[in-house]
C-alpha cells in the first residue's frame, strides 16, 4: 500500500498549492520481479548518499535555493562536505531559512515476537540510504515539457498514463525505461531511499535500528513561475514492503530553522517559531463559473491551512526579511477513518531548545505533551520543531512471496495526527 504525503517550504505568501499526483504503479504490486531486480543490484555497504560537493539536485530555478539528499535529510545541514544552499531565499543571498528537515516513520509490528520490538521508529535522517550500489540508484532531474515527461499524457501509447516514476528503472515491466512519467515544475528532482539497507541497519547509534522495509520515492518541485517561485515543494510516496500489515503506522518531520546570514557566526542564535500562522480555515466564494457551483448546494469553499512559520527575532540588521513556513498540502485520507485520518492536518507540535533530549522514541512518547504557542515563542536557537501527523494510518499490503531480504527481522514505533491544508478543499 502507498502513503502519499504533499509538504512546502514557503517563504513569502503565496496563493494556495494542491498537492502533485503519486507518481508510478505501486513497486509492490510484483513481488517476482521486486525479486529479480533486488538479485540482480544485491545492497551493499558501500551504496553512497548524494551529501558531497554540488549536489545532483540543487533547486534553483525559483527564488528557494535548496539542496534535496538521498540520505533522508531535505536541506544541507553538512556544511564541512558541501556549500550547497539550504532554503536559501531570495536566490543567491547567503541567507537561508532552512537548516534542513528529516521525515519520521514509525509503527506497531503485530507480528514482532521480542516486546522490545513491537513498536518501532524509522528516521533522524542516518536510516534512510539509497536502495543499493547500482548506478540507476540516484538523483534524478527533469522539467515541465521534457520528452517522456507529459503529465496526464499516455506518452508511450500503452493505454496507461505517468506509470513511470522517474528512477532509471524499468516499473512497468514493458522493457523500457523512463518512458512515461509526470514531469511537474520547471525544475523537478526524484529519488528513492529505504530503511533496510546495510548501511541504515549498521548505523553506529545508542539504539540498534530495526528495519520495516520501507520504500520511500521523493519528489522536489521548483517553480520559476511569477507567483509560484517563492515555495519549493516535497511530494513523500511511502510504500509498505515488509511482507506483513504494520498497524498504528505514523509519519512526522523533525525541522531545523536555522535562520539568518550563513556568513554570521552562531547566525541561529535568535530563531522563532509560531505554529500559529498560517493555521486555519478560510471562506471563499465559488465563482458560477466552477464546476463545482451549485447555488443551492454549494456556494463557498473551505480552505484548510495546515502550517507553521519561523523567523528571525531582529531582522540581523535588515539581511534577514522573510520568514519560512512549512506548509502540510495533502496526505492520505480515509473518510472512515479507519485506515487513514478522515482529514488531511497536524496532530501534534513541540518546540525544543539547545540541550532538550530529543531522540525518535522520547519525542513521540510525549506526543500528548506539546508545548503552548506562548513557550514556542521564547527567543533561542531552536534545534528543532517536531510534529506528527493526526489519528493512527493502517499500511499493509498482500505482496505474496516477498523476498526474505526485504522482510526486516523486527520493527519500530512513532506517532502522527493533525489539521487541514492549503490544497485540499472541503465544501
Amino acid at each position: 500500500m502507498r502513503l502519499v504525503f504533499s509538504a512546502l517550504l514557503l517563504l513569502i505568501a503565496v496563493p494556495p498549492a494542491h498537492g502533485a499526483p503519486a507518481p508510478g504503479p505501486d513497486p509492490t504490486a510484483d513481488p517476482v520481479r521486486a525479486e529479480a531486480d533486488l538479485a540482480r543490484h544485491p545492497a551493499t555497504i558501500n551504496a553512497t548518499p548524494d551529501i558531497n560537493g554540488p549536489g545532483a539536485c540543487v533547486s534553483t530555478a525559483g527564488n528557494v535555493w535548496i539542496k534535496s539528499t538521498n540520505f533522508g535529510f531535505f536541506g544541507n545541514p553538512f556544511s564541512a562536505n558541501s556549500s550547497d544552499p539550504s532554503g536559501q531565499w531570495p536566490g543567491p543571498s547567503g541567507v537561508q531559512y532552512l537548516g534542513f528537515w528529516v521525515m519520521f516513520l514509525a509503527a506497531k509490528n503485530t507480528e514482532a515476537l521480542d516486546i522490545n520490538n513491537l513498536r518501532r521508529v524509522s528516521g533522524n535522517g542516518f536510516e534512510w540510504f539509497p536502495p543499493t550500489v547500482a548506478p540507476e540508484d540516484r538523483i534524478y532531474s527533469a522539467f515541465e515539457g521534457q520528452a517522456n515527461g507529459a503529465r496526464d499524457v499516455d506518452d508511450d501509447f500503452d493505454h496507461r498514463v505517468d506509470e513511470e516514476f522517474l528512477n532509471g528503472k524499468d516499473d512497468d515491466g514493458d522493457g523500457k525505461i523512463d518512458e512515461d512519467f509526470a514531469a511537474i515544475s520547471q525544475q523537478m528532482c526524484t529519488l528513492e531511499v529505504r530503511d533496510d539497507t546495510e548501511q541504515a541497519v549498521n548505523q553506529a547509534s545508542a539504539e540498534k535500528h530495526v528495519p520495516f522495509g520501507i520504500l520511500v520515492r521523493e519528489t522536489t518541485y521548483a517553480f520559476a513561475v511569477p507567483g509560484a517561485n517563492d515555495f519549493v515543494g516535497k511530494q513523500y510516496d511511502i510504500y509498505n514492503q515488509s511482507g506483513h500489515q504494520l498497524d498504528s503506522v505514523f509519519v512526522g518531520f523533525f525541522v531545523d530553522p536555522d535562520i539568518g546570514p550563513t556568513s554570521v557566526d552562531r547566525f541561529f542564535i535568535d530563531d522563532l517559531a509560531d505554529p500559529r500562522v498560517p493555521q486555519g480555515n478560510y471562506l471563499e466564494t465559488v465563482p458560477t463559473t466552477d464546476p463545482r457551483y451549485n447555488a443551492s448546494l454549494c456556494t463557498e469553499d473551505t480552505i484548510h491551512v495546515n502550517g507553521f512559520t519561523y523567523m528571525d527575532d531582529d531582522g540581523d540588521m535588515g539581511k534577514t526579511t522573510g520568514a519560512g513556513s512549512f506548509l502540510l498540502l495533502n496526505h492520505t485520507t480515509d473518510p472512515t477513518g479507519l485506515k487513514a485520518p478522515r482529514r488531511v492536518g497536524f496532530r501534534m507540535y513541540r518546540t525544543y531548545a539547545p540541550g532538550t533530549s530529543s531522540s525518535a522514541n522520547s519525542l513521540l512518547a510525549r506526543r500528548s505533551r506539546a508545548e503552548s504557542p506562548a513557550a514556542s515563542r521564547a527567543k533561542k536557537n531552536l534545534d528543532s520543531l517536531f510534529f506528527v501527523l493526526r489519528r493512527k494510518l493502517k499500511m499493509t499490503r498482500n505482496v505474496g512471496a516477498v523476498p526474505k531480504s526485504l522482510r526486516p527481522t523486527k520493527s519500530r514505533l512513532a506517532n502522527g495526527r493533525g489539521r487541514e491544508n492549503p490544497g485540499n478543499r472541503a465544501h
